[in-house]
């Protein structure tokens, strides 16, 4: 066995160590993606380790797994693009193509130098089925979206629609938000009082004037006034405070 002979067969086997450890994070990748498929840090993850295959594949002269992982990798591009949907389907084709392959690993490390039919055969259906997964992604980039309250339009309004209806007007608004908008509506005259708003008709103010009146009156005629203004401001003003805990506004 000459030296290039014993550096191919180093490079092969560090080949093969590589490789799957990259069939296991591609794994590992894939079920990530099913759980999350709007996650780009998988998505960028899941292309680089089919593009360092492919290269490192491509070294070896492993013909059968390069254009497998080219495939992949052009799979996984379009996905990253957003033109093919990540659905359960595609990610066990995608879980298939690791096992795949590694059989044209394990064949190429045996000697063979040709794509096994199998191989072929899944390369065809990989192609085929992003194809057809893609063709909805397509339909749904082309369409407009559908205007609120027309036909295929969501139940839920972004926004109230008016309509006119027999010359009048109405407006249209989704229940959960009325309801939250009542709930609130509640919360508000339920914690007036403590919200600083004042009772209509209130004779709380006019007494606390009178009373401010007293003791300023007292500072220049006499204290005797100042001695009854005190009292009575303080009355005035305890009974403002805390109006809505007792009486007619009391809640």
């Amino acid at each position: 066995m000459d030296e290039l002979d014993l550096d191919r067969e180093a490079l092969l086997q560090t080949f093969l160590a590589e490789a799957e450890e990259i069939f296991v994070r591609m794994e590992q990748g894939l079920v990530a993606l099913e759980a999350r498929p709007g996650d780009d840090e998988i998505l960028h993850g899941l292309f680089r380790e089919a593009h360092t295959l492919k290269g490192s594949a491509g070294l070896l002269a492993f013909d059968a797994v390069r254009d497998l992982a080219h495939d992949l990798e052009d799979v996984l591009e379009r996905v990253r693009k957003r033109t093919l949907g990540v659905s359960g389907v595609l990610v066990t084709l995608l879980l298939r193509s690791v096992d795949v392959l590694r059989g044209a690993v394990s064949e190429g490390a045996a000697g063979s130098t040709a794509a096994s039919e199998a191989a072929l055969a899944f390369r065809r259906l990989l192609a085929e089925t992003a194809a057809g997964a893609a063709a909805p992604a397509r339909a749904r980039a082309a369409d407009p979206a559908p205007e609120p309250g027309s036909p295929g339009a969501g139940d839920e309004l972004p926004e109230p629609a008016l309509h006119h209806a027999g010359g009048g007007r109405t407006l249209r608004v989704d229940v959960a938000r009325l309801d939250r908008m009542l709930d609130l509506s509640g919360e508000i005259a339920q914690g007036a009082g403590e919200q600083g708003q004042f009772a209509p008709y209130s004779w709380w103010p006019l007494a606390l004037g009178f009373s401010a009146a007293l003791l300023f009156a007292g500072l220049a005629a006499g204290w005797w006034l100042f001695l009854i203004g005190l009292p009575l401001g303080i009355l005035s003003l305890v009974g403002w405070v805390f109006e809505y805990h007792r009486g007619e506004y009391a809640h």
